[in-house]
């Protein structure tokens, strides 16, 4: 028999990279962080208010025909926030990006990664006035067309009150901008 070192060496190195988990998994290289957003409601509001979310840039942008937002906003006759995916306002007649949206009970502070299952894509969500809270999940081609891990990226928002005097909204989210990755822990770099 002869003896052959590159047996034990693979077998020596293929144990080692067990213990150490998958060198070749992707990793999380961003933070997640916190942002606020503020919009106004899409009915009984001036044209030109921002009435929308891209959530990825945290920005409130006005609900029009260029679809570059994740959802718009309303408020119903009892308070509530009305939440209206892309793809819901554009009615098809454009191919955008996919929404998920899923209202969750509790606290906006227990909710620290985003579900598995049980989001409504492209349909209204309605949500509390206050304190309601809500996950999304954003499948946008140009944002993660070169993950590994996943195609869609997750936050978790929270509406801290709706001035009804001029149908403003006001919210705060978590937005984890790792492709595939569920984690909604402000400031840390996701594991999973």
């Amino acid at each position: 028999m002869t003896f052959r070192p590159s047996i034990f060496l693979a077998a020596g190195l293929a144990v080692a990279l067990a213990a150490c988990g998958d060198p070749l998994a992707t990793k999380a290289t961003l933070n997640v962080y916190t942002d606020t957003v503020n919009v106004y409601a899409l009915s009984g509001t001036p044209a030109g208010v921002p009435t929308a979310v891209h959530i990825s840039s945290g920005s409130a942008i006005r609900a029009d025909a260029t679809f570059s937002f994740d959802f718009a906003a309303d408020i119903d006759a009892s308070g509530n926030v009305v939440l209206l995916p892309v793809r819901l306002v554009a009615s098809g007649i454009a191919s955008t990006h996919t929404v998920g949206l899923q209202a969750v009970t509790g606290t906006f502070d227990a909710v620290t990664s985003a579900p598995r299952t049980a989001f409504r894509y492209d349909s209204t969500t309605v949500v509390s006035g206050k304190g309601g809270v809500f996950v999304a999940e954003i499948t946008d081609p140009t944002l993660c067309s070169l993950s590994l891990k996943g195609a869609a990226y997750f936050a978790k928002l929270v509406v801290d009150s709706v001035r009804t005097s001029d149908r403003a909204i006001f919210m705060r989210e978590v937005v984890d901008p790792n492709c595939g990755f569920r984690s909604l822990v402000s400031g840390s770099i996701p594991k999973d």
